[in-house]
């Protein structure tokens, strides 16, 4: 099967007659955990979520976010994984939002609501304070290493951090009701592989 959920109805079917499943596309977690006759041949969106949280914590020094996600299984099955990945690196996640957006019959208007949620959650960035970025060395072949600045140039202390979670064709929408209710400036948006395709 090409999606989570279809993998799931038929790795049921495998697991009660002993069949494997093998999938090439189907990246949800549970999957693994849950059913012993399935298969993939690419990695979980554990992967993508444990990659979030660390470059949130290790990197860019972050401990408090929103996290959104579309309604379907999988951007709610990744949010999931996110919260239980965050948790355990301490990475509260302040504001959760649910929005449901069928690409074709749904609004701006219902989007722009949606925004409305995130802009009442208020949330604020806790950051190290003065602590530094930590440095990034590049090396090529022979070529001496380079560190880069070991202060971050844009303050990222008070920004609203926003890890969103969709399936293609519906982040675009979103992201374009958030600008249209006045959510730029402030606002440090990091998505999963759905946002990325919808750029």
């Amino acid at each position: 099967a090409t999606c989570s959920g279809a993998s799931r109805q038929l790795a049921l079917i495998g697991g009660v007659n002993s069949v494997p499943i093998i999938s090439a596309s189907s990246t949800s977690p549970t999957l693994s955990e849950s059913y012993p006759y399935f298969k993939r041949t690419c990695p979980s969106d554990s992967f993508a979520t444990t990659g979030i949280t660390h470059v949130l914590k290790n990197l860019l020094g972050y401990t408090r976010v929103a996290s959104m996600a579309d309604t379907s299984e999988y951007a709610t099955d990744m949010a999931t994984n996110f919260a239980e990945v965050a948790r355990a690196q301490s990475i509260e996640i302040e504001c959760t939002i649910s929005y449901s957006f069928v690409v074709g019959t749904s609004t701006s208007t219902d989007l722009v609501g949606v925004a409305g949620q995130l802009e009442a959650c208020g949330v604020q960035v806790r950051r190290w304070g003065t602590a530094p970025v930590p440095s990034v060395r590049h090396s090529h072949g022979a070529a001496r290493c380079m560190t880069l600045p070991t202060t971050s140039p844009v303050s990222l202390v008070g920004r609203q951090v926003v890890i969103l979670f969709t399936q293609t064709g519906t982040a675009a929408p979103l992201l374009r009701a958030a600008w249209d209710r006045g959510l730029r400036a402030g606002y440090v948006w990091i998505g999963n592989d759905g946002v990325n395709e919808d750029a």
